[in-house]
């Protein structure tokens, strides 16, 4: 289940003026810091509306928890997700500036399967934005620097044949492994087997020596039970099938060097 902030309650902020005016209007939390108002549900301390003096200029600053989310200068404001690109963080932009602010999907950006940096983590009015940018706008929510370009991406078709060209015989391996060691998944040899790390498996499959673990990893992985009456017990059998699926999927995520930009 997911968890996230009530934004029904958070007020929108129009601009500069009308964050001093509604800062103004609020009264305080007797005996609390008299720089910062709760916006939303009074009882609520983590949304909060507070006054700042930088550089002889009154700021106006709406946070979450402990991030500036949303500052408001005379002329501009300052947006900033403060690192924190969740669907909490994402509301409160939507309420309080009343632009839309949702997560990008990399699916969209990134072939299936495959691993690489989009140059985006969410949208803003339509902008792309990254989780740990800080971004200014003016009052017409256009922006006043460069904002971020979202990278689309292709397999480069040559490349990927190329890094597959390294698993063929391991592939093999498999098959003749598979054919003379009993189908039955041995626990134990995968717990205590380094290759569980993908990154190392997929980086030594041209590695003779680290073969033999890496198939008792990749039958672990891709194991499927059944009920086995002689034994009168469920037990672990190996998917040859799934165990090259496996093998694919992690040369996919950790080679993006097969992958083209789309200019």
């Amino acid at each position: 289940m997911a968890f996230h902030i009530d934004s029904s309650v958070l007020p929108r902020i129009y601009g500069y003026n009308h964050a001093r005016e509604m800062f103004n209007s609020i009264t305080p939390i007797r005996g609390g810091d008299q720089s910062v108002r709760r916006i939303g549900r009074r009882s609520d301390a983590t949304k909060w509306l507070r006054h700042e003096i930088r550089d002889g200029v009154d700021v106006f600053i709406a946070g979450l928890h402990h991030s500036n989310i949303v500052e408001y200068y005379p002329t501009h404001y300052n947006l900033s997700m403060c690192g924190w690109n969740t669907q909490s963080t994402q509301l409160f932009i939507h309420a309080i500036t009343g632009r839309g602010c949702y997560a990008v999907s990399a699916s969209e950006f990134i072939p299936r399967g495959f691993s690489a940096d989009i140059n985006a983590d969410a949208t803003y009015n339509g902008y792309a934005i990254r989780a740990n940018g800080d971004y200014k706008f003016d009052y017409d929510n256009k922006p006043l620097q460069e904002m971020p370009v979202i990278k689309k991406y292709r397999v480069n078709r040559k490349r990927m044949n190329e890094v597959r060209k390294v698993a063929k015989p391991f592939y093999e391996y498999i098959d003749a492994m598979h054919n003379i060691t009993p189908e039955h998944v041995d626990t134990m040899s995968y717990w205590d087997n380094e290759y569980r790390n993908p990154v190392k498996l997929a980086r030594s499959l041209d590695d003779k020596s680290a073969w033999w673990s890496m198939f008792e990893v990749l039958s672990w992985q891709s194991r499927y039970s059944k009920y086995d009456h002689t034994v009168g017990n469920m037990v672990y059998t190996r998917n040859v099938e799934g165990m090259k699926r496996i093998v694919d999927r992690y040369l996919k995520e950790h080679n993006p060097q097969v992958l083209d930009e789309v200019v």
